[in-house]
């Protein structure tokens, strides 16, 4: 009794109504007496008119209709505390977001100082093979000095055998000449395989920078195939998260279907190992392009 009288006695002074406030005032009389006979409730039968029972449920409608407000302000307060907690998660994802854009950006960048680092390598390789075709030239050249010269000598020395009969002079010269034409042979056969040899490392090096090329781009795919999953995850389960709150059905968005990774191939540092001929036609396919970014999918969705 005493509760149901503070309930009610909170109401006759906010209640504009003279006829309602009398009503008010007998109902917490009523429940202050502690019986039926306490001289507290002389008088209570003619204050009370014929509108007394819809008055009570009036206050009881009012006093229904305050608890339910009370309930529905905890609710407000506690969906505004999620929504806080959704807009800070949304400002982690933004912030990695951005801490992954900078990542490919540098990326990037180690792709273009590959790309600056092979174009002095090429120019270098070229630079050799002209000063490699200059020296075979200028063997060349001095091979036929040294075989016009032997031409003359053994000239001589026929002459001078047809004259006088010096056998060991003949000998002499004969053998100095055949020396002489196995050391330029020996020379030009050196130098007829030095080409290969270059064109050996420049193909092993232009194949690990092919190999490098692919391993940054697979690299760079697969950053936005994770941050792709990542997002994609988050916002479906912070949507289920709001439909279970509020017993809504689950909605299915149409987000972007993200390929699996690309596996990352390993790289030894020796070019050595590399042999001569190997096929790049594999190494030159491009990966999947992702360059549109998780932003505008998120958008879509």
């Amino acid at each position: 009794m005493r509760l149901f009288s503070g309930v009610f006695s909170e109401y006759p002074d906010a209640v504009n109504n003279p006829a309602l406030s009398r009503t008010l005032n007998v109902v917490v009389k009523i429940f202050h007496a502690p019986s039926t006979s306490h001289e507290s409730l002389r008088g209570i039968s003619f204050v009370m008119g014929p509108d007394f029972p819809g008055s009570l449920v009036f206050l009881v409608l009012i006093h229904n209709l305050r608890e339910k407000l009370r309930v529905s302000e905890a609710i407000r307060q506690n969906d505004e505390g999620e929504l806080s907690v959704y807009a800070k998660e949304i400002l982690r994802l933004l912030t990695r977001l951005h801490e992954a854009k900078e990542e490919i950006k540098d990326l990037k960048a180690k792709r273009g100082a590959f790309i600056t680092e092979k174009d002095p390598a090429i120019l270098k390789g070229t630079h050799a093979l002209n000063e490699f075709k200059d020296a075979l030239l200028s063997a060349q050249i001095e091979r036929d000095q040294v075989i016009s010269i032997d031409n003359a000598r053994t000239d001589l020395a026929v002459r001078d055998s047809l004259e006088i009969d010096h056998d060991d002079t003949v000998k002499a010269i004969l053998s100095e000449k055949e020396g002489v034409w196995k050391g330029h042979l020996q020379q030009i056969d050196d130098l007829t395989k030095e080409p290969g040899s270059l064109k050996l490392k420049l193909s092993a090096r232009d194949s690990k920078y092919h190999r490098l090329k692919k391993k940054l781009m697979v690299f760079v795919s697969n950053i936005w195939k994770k941050t792709l999953c990542q997002l994609n995850e988050r916002f479906q389960a912070n949507a289920d998260a709001i439909c279970t709150r509020y017993n809504l059905p689950l909605l299915k968005f149409n987000l972007h279907v993200v390929p699996p990774n690309t596996e990352e191939r390993y790289i030894s540092s020796s070019e050595e190992e590399y042999e001569e001929g190997e096929s790049y036609r594999e190494i030159e396919e491009e990966p999947e392009d992702l360059s549109h970014g998780p932003i505008e999918n998120d958008g879509d969705a």
